[in-house]
């Protein structure tokens, strides 16, 4: 009985030593930065994808810096610099990343060409394109500050994020940042898999041109349906979709408005436009009708039907009912240089009795005004 005791007593003893051992031992790796950064090394190894990082400093406990982090997935490469990160240590254990502050200087975000060798990975992806929402614990950002991020030939600058992400969803609290003159701020989720479920609520400002926006956006990344009011100042409502988000991106919608004035010294007004168009972000067609109005002159209902992208303008055709007559043609406005262009004229049975009583008749013209 005596031996049976003496027995537990130094099992008791050791495992008292060995839990000691233990709860030293995991202090000491997240409390030194030594410790942290092999524990961080190790984890890194075993990722189920391609993580580079240099340069770590700070604990786990505390928080931790890295200089530079590569990521490589199937599909994209992300490459981040000057990473900064406070966190909640004891939520580690619930399987929970509690980001209290985080910051990155600079991401850039590429996608990977595609190896026509080896299909195997990308036809993974292509069941799920939303995988990367698929890791098993959740991040949590209280407050998040990005310097400057490129997702390949597009740039934000001082985005501020609050939001989660990871078990299948990204939720976005807040979100604000600036791109060519644009201030952005949005809110909403995504959930997985794919196609995924989309629900955001986006607005946005350009102040040098006294431009702004608001609406929100429904659906899945193959279609998302969106409703934006645009001020400009007067109101324009743009109803629309965008398409195949994670291929080849598109939009189409329909724009229109009541009343707006065109910008510039002479009153000219704009009313009851309807306009469709269709984008694939690098160029935009669009094909409607509105009437034209000018201060002391009748009403002119107009067609119209161009092609613009980064380059010019290419106008297919417009048709303008004026005095009583039409006014018809085409042409091209090119501005990637200097502006420069020309416009056919073509009017028919245009009344001179509506410009000047005293000259009654009827005018015809045949022209190309040259744009320099």
């Amino acid at each position: 009985m005596r031996t049976m005791k003496k027995t537990a007593l130094v099992t008791l003893g050791m495992a008292a030593v060995l839990t000691a051992v233990v709860a030293v031992l995991l202090l000491w790796l997240v409390h030194s930065e030594t410790g942290s950064r092999w524990l961080l090394e190790q984890g890194l190894k075993i990722a189920p994808v391609d993580i580079q990082a240099s340069g770590i400093s700070g604990t786990l406990a505390e928080g931790l810096g890295v200089e530079h982090l590569s990521i490589v997935l199937p599909t994209v490469e992300v490459r981040a610099n000057a990473v900064v990160a406070r966190w909640n240590p004891a939520r580690l254990l619930a399987g929970e990343v509690d980001i209290k502050r985080a910051s990155i200087a600079e991401l850039e975000i590429d996608v990977l060409p595609r190896d026509g060798s080896d299909d195997s990975s990308y036809e993974d992806v292509k069941e799920d394109r939303l995988f990367w929402l698929q890791i098993p614990v959740g991040i949590h950002i209280k407050s998040g500050q990005l310097g400057k991020l490129r997702i390949e030939e597009a740039e934000f600058e001082n985005l501020s994020l609050a939001g989660s992400y990871g078990k299948g969803r990204l939720h976005i609290d807040s979100l604000s940042g600036e791109t060519a003159g644009l201030s952005l701020q949005a809110k909403g989720q995504l959930i997985g898999p794919d196609p995924g479920r989309i629900e955001l609520a986006a607005s946005w400002e350009m102040s040098e041109q006294s431009l702004s926006g608001s609406g929100d956006f429904s659906g899945n990344i193959n279609k998302l349906q969106f409703t934006q009011l645009i001020q400009i100042p007067e109101t324009v409502r743009f109803d629309g979709a965008l398409y195949d988000l994670f291929s080849a991106p598109a939009l189409a919608g329909v724009a229109e408005w009541e009343s707006l004035r065109v910008p510039g010294e002479t009153a000219l007004y704009s009313e009851s436009g309807k306009f469709s168009i269709n984008s694939d972000f690098r160029s935009a067609r669009v094909a409607g009708k509105h009437i034209v109005l000018l201060e002391g002159w009748p009403q002119a209902p107009m067609k119209l039907a161009a092609l613009a992208d980064l380059k010019g303008i290419t106008i297919d055709n417009y048709a303008l009912e004026a005095l009583g007559g039409t006014v018809v043609g085409s042409g091209q406005i090119d501005y990637s240089d200097r502006l420069q262009g020309q416009l056919a004229i073509k009017a028919a049975q245009i009344d001179t009795g509506r410009l000047n009583a005293n000259v009654p008749g009827q005018l015809d013209v045949d022209a190309t005004l040259m744009i320099e």
